[in-house]
């Protein structure tokens, strides 16, 4: 990071942290202990009364479209995969759920499958699309009647005001054995991607093709917080490209742009499988974790 001018107090560990980077007109800051980047003025009761309103209110409206017009269905077979690979069919709750392709797509493999997402709007178009398989809130508003085998949260952790409270909520929703699956963009690489654009003098094109939102989250950072929520074993690695570029509504030069993105994933999968998985260069990552107690 640059060097530090403030501090502020990790909301996680609660540990100081240094300022460091200021992108698309907000300022995030890195703990020192546990090494969270988190967003400046980041309170969390009050932030998690935002969020929901944003959600509830002007989500649909502003971000749902890349859903509607297929960016994302490539994300949703390749996250089904993975969790049927280690885990069999049963009972899935998607957290966040949007408006229901994933959903939709679990139902057809035969799932027992239900989803749960604070926009209403999307909630509208998912029943009147695939029925009665969501409801609108949160996690906190759901059941923890008949436990779940799989619970999915994707493209959703860094988002939330208190992440790791969410991975505990999941633990408590999974039967023992049961599987959580994450998919996160991958924190270090767009600090990374960002000190880049910097050196390069692009620094006010950062907000458009870096991923920052609450939190940016860390394969280490994500494997020490699950562990400690009761989950083992935890598995980490680099997620595949989605369809979707984040260029396309900013820029004409899609098709090359689209085409860097995709050698760059490329590149670092080649970096992944020549370290054995040691380095997580990837855009996204991909996380699975069993609540502990069962074998499936």
């Amino acid at each position: 990071m640059n060097q530090p001018a403030e501090s502020r107090r990790c909301p996680y560990c609660l540990k100081g942290a240094s300022s460091g980077l200021a992108v698309g007109g907000r300022r995030f800051f890195q703990c020192s202990n546990c090494r969270l980047v988190f967003r400046d003025g980041l309170d969390v009761p009050e932030t998690a009364v935002e969020e929901r309103r944003y959600y509830e209110d002007d989500y649909f409206r502003e971000l749902a479209w890349d859903q509607l017009e297929g960016y994302r269905d490539g994300i949703y077979r390749e996250a089904l995969d993975r969790v049927e690979g280690q885990v069999s069919r049963g009972r899935l709750l998607d957290v966040g759920c949007g408006c229901g392709f994933f959903l939709r797509e679990a139902l057809n493999r035969g799932w027992d499958a239900v989803g749960i997402d604070p926009s209403r709007e999307s909630i509208d178009y998912l029943r009147r699309t695939i029925g009665n398989a969501g409801f609108q809130g949160t996690l906190e508003d759901v059941d923890p009647g008949e436990p779940y085998d799989a619970v999915t949260m994707i493209n959703v952790l860094d988002h939330l005001a208190e992440p790791w409270e969410a991975a505990g909520r999941a633990a408590g929703l999974l039967r023992p054995g049961g599987l959580l699956y994450i998919r996160v963009p991958n924190g270090p690489f767009h600090v990374a991607l960002f000190r880049l654009l910097e050196t390069c003098g692009l620094q006010s094109r950062a907000g458009r093709v870096v991923v920052f939102h609450n939190y940016a989250l860390s394969a280490a950072w994500l494997a020490g917080m699950l562990a400690d929520r009761g989950f083992a074993p935890i598995e980490i690695r680099n997620a595949g490209l989605s369809e979707f570029s984040g260029y396309r509504r900013h820029t004409g030069r899609t098709k090359a742009l689209r085409t860097l993105r995709r050698a760059v994933w490329h590149g670092a999968k080649t970096a992944e499988l020549l370290s054995a998985g040691r380095l997580l260069w990837g855009a996204s990552l991909e996380v699975t974790a069993r609540r502990a107690g069962g074998t499936d």
